[in-house]
């Protein structure tokens, strides 16, 4: 006689698995977001590193005097005219973070332990050169950003923090900065590490 499985039993075997499921898409997840995190760190070793070597060849820094530029725009890429290079000094696929947007190299802002300023216009104010991960989600060169949601959660943002700098998105040399000023991840618009500073 063929036996048949029972409504209940069929049930409990369901709430199983779907427990079982959830167990691992949170894992799984917790996992995706580590990896991001490691990527992102060393993506950003990297970055020092070719404008390290970059300034060595060239005996100037990347990118434009004031502002914020695409990192394939700024010369690690492909050479731009400056005597002396000898790159490229960086891979092509690193111009997206890991959570979908832009690499920039900004030359604009300038840490203090007091805060940070923008420095756009008077080339007597210090600059720093910094890596930053935009908000503005990936698109080719050229065309235009329609979306702003590809941000660094502040958690993450938080965790690399700790293991380069300070531990703290407010101060330091790796900060979360927001319409106007250090936030230290209450809104999050472009997370950023400094790279060298006063490069005037």
């Amino acid at each position: 006689m063929k036996r048949c499985f029972t409504l209940i039993e069929l049930i409990v075997v369901i709430a199983i698995i779907a427990v079982l499921a959830a167990i691992v898409a949170v894992n799984a997840f917790r996992v995706m977001e580590k990896a991001k995190i490691s990527q992102a760190t060393a993506d950003w070793k990297t970055f020092k590193n070719a404008v390290g070597a970059f300034y060595a060849d060239t005996g100037q820094w990347p990118g434009v005097l004031y502002g914020n530029i695409r990192i394939e725009e700024t010369g690690l890429l492909t050479n731009s005219g400056y005597p002396g290079w000898d790159g490229p000094y960086l891979e092509s696929g690193l111009m997206k973070h890991p959570w979908g947007g832009i690499y920039w190299l900004s030359r604009n802002v300038n840490y203090k332990s007091s805060g940070w300023t923008l420095a756009l216009s008077d080339p007597s104010d210090p600059a720093d050169l910094d890596i930053e991960m935009g908000n503005e989600c990936f698109v080719p060169l050229g065309s235009v950003v329609t979306s702003y949601a590809c941000l660094v959660p502040v958690n993450s943002a938080t965790t690399i923090d700790s293991k380069i700098d300070d531990g703290n998105l407010a101060t330091g040399n790796v900060r979360y900065f927001c319409n106007g000023g250090t936030c230290g991840g209450n809104c999050g618009v472009d997370f950023r590490e400094l790279l060298v500073s006063n490069t005037n």
